[in-house]
């Protein structure tokens, strides 16, 4: 299933990597101040919080949908599973059966 949202994520990550080698970049070339580098917490900061836990709650939302499909896929090859072994034992049981009615046995011969 495509996921069309791996796009613009992938330009997020690549625009916060962007912006965080400028920061560095700058705090490097200002090393004589740390204090000034910090970042101020202003009233811009509540929406860059709203957005943060937006992204979160999204991220989490897309996570929920592919484990739940991931345990859908799982809880079919297990049922799967279980039916192979079902005719397996099924077919064992009726080797055994004609086995037992002609007396051959078809295990490996010793010598």
């Amino acid at each position: 299933m495509p996921n069309k949202r791996k796009g613009s994520v992938s330009r997020r990550t690549e625009q916060r990597v962007v912006e965080e080698d400028a920061l560095s970049q700058g705090s490097n070339a200002s090393s004589t101040s740390n204090m000034e580098d910090e970042p101020k917490i202003g009233s811009g900061d509540g929406a860059n919080f709203d957005l943060i836990l937006k992204e979160l709650r999204e991220f989490r939302r897309e996570n929920k949908e592919q484990f739940d499909n991931i345990r859908e896929d799982i809880n079919g090859i297990a049922k799967r599973m279980d039916e192979a072994e079902e005719r397996i034992m099924e077919a064992e049981t009726s080797i055994q059966a004609s086995e037992d009615a002609t007396g051959v046995s078809k295990a490996p011969n010793p010598s």
